[in-house]
């Protein structure tokens, strides 16, 4: 890929075999979302990525994704299940219409670090949701319960064979957590090849229930496989 494009897009191709290394398996997802949101018809994810949960669902039924990364919505592009389309989009302006679910995995929505930018964010995509419907948020870190590890390694191969490893140390930095990735083709001790940096707002629950005040919308949590808690706001 261009080097002109985000460190994101251009480690794409490997995101896969990460986050099955982590546990994270995208057909995982998608059946138990799938299950829990009660079979929808019509499914939007927000931030995407790589396409992997959408085009692993386990029915034939419409789904777009969106990001606002190009060159990741380019890389989801190249698949072709029916019924599935990508665009490129903001949290803030996302694909116009209606869907039974809408989603925001892999804690999208504390990237986003103002608070005020957030709920911006969180109202545009409620007004995607039907009737009836649901927006599944999977939560990131709590700051209540927020213990950053010093140092995490993922080991994974590739599809080429090749074997990968990824550090991941996380650290605390006016009240936002920062996670530096180090990539080694190889062993730990093999030349680091990229570094990436993630800095994620954590949010108590209780902010993120005070957006979907009832009667008009009805909260209740479950939880992602491999993954975090995940909202369930359901729009009555």
């Amino acid at each position: 890929m261009s080097d002109q494009l985000s460190a994101h897009a251009k480690w794409a191709g490997l995101s896969d075999g990460l986050y099955l290394a982590k546990g994270r398996c995208p057909s995982t997802i998608a059946r138990h979302l799938d299950d829990c949101l009660g079979q929808p018809e019509q499914v939007l994810d927000a931030g995407c990525g790589t396409g992997a949960v959408l085009a692993s669902w386990p029915r034939d039924i419409e789904r777009c994704g969106f990001d606002h990364d190009p060159g990741l919505v380019q890389y989801a592009a190249q698949r072709t299940e029916p019924k599935l389309r990508f665009e490129i989009g903001t949290f803030n302006q996302p694909p116009a219409g209606s869907f039974q679910s809408v989603l925001a995995l892999f804690a999208a929505l504390q990237y986003v670090l103002d608070d005020e930018a957030r709920q911006r964010a969180v109202l545009a995509l409620q007004s995607r949701v039907a009737h009836g419907g649901a927006l599944a948020i999977e939560l990131g870190p709590d700051p209540d319960t927020m213990h950053p590890p010093a140092a995490t390694w993922t080991r994974w191969r590739a599809a080429d064979g090749q074997w990968w490893l990824r550090r991941a140390m996380a650290s605390t930095e006016d009240q936002t957590l920062v996670i530096d990735f180090e990539f080694h083709r190889g062993g730990p001790a093999s030349p680091v090849v990229h570094r990436d940096t993630h800095r994620i707002q954590p949010v108590t629950r209780r902010w993120w229930i005070a957006l979907f005040p009832e009667p008009s919308w009805a909260v209740r949590f479950d939880h992602i496989p491999g993954g975090g808690p995940l909202l369930i706001a359901t729009r009555t």
